[in-house]
């Protein structure tokens, strides 16, 4: 039974807080993708990691892949940073990479250049 357990486990994320979530379904690249955050409210010192206000799991389902789930922390309050405002910026984080550079790897050749400066 869990309360043999000399010690209390943790789970995250924590129990005792409402969730807050939020679930997008998109193409990405033409193939049907869902993500979904569920947000909970946390306190620092019972996750170890200085100044954390909200915890999040982020279920990705793609289709022709495994489904994937990562952990997210931030200081940010659930007030400051909800669910679906979460869920929106992580998905943004990857359009630096997608729009800019991918012109400028294109136009330069650099994927395909096997030259490689040290430096």
């Amino acid at each position: 039974m869990i309360e043999s357990y000399p010690f209390h486990r943790r789970v995250f994320p924590p129990l005792k807080s409402t969730p807050a979530r939020a679930r997008t379904l998109a193409k990405n690249k033409g193939v049907p993708e869902s993500r979904t955050l569920e947000s909970r409210p946390a306190v620092a010192e019972d996750i170890g990691f200085p100044f954390a206000a909200q915890v999040a799991l982020l279920a990705r389902q793609h289709v022709g892949r495994k489904n994937e789930t990562v952990g997210l922390i931030t200081g940010l309050a659930p007030d400051q940073l909800p669910a679906a405002q979460w869920l929106k910026t992580n998905r943004m984080a990857w359009g630096i990479e997608d729009g800019s550079y991918q012109r400028l790897d294109v136009s330069l050749n650099e994927d395909r250049c096997r030259v490689r400066l040290k430096g």
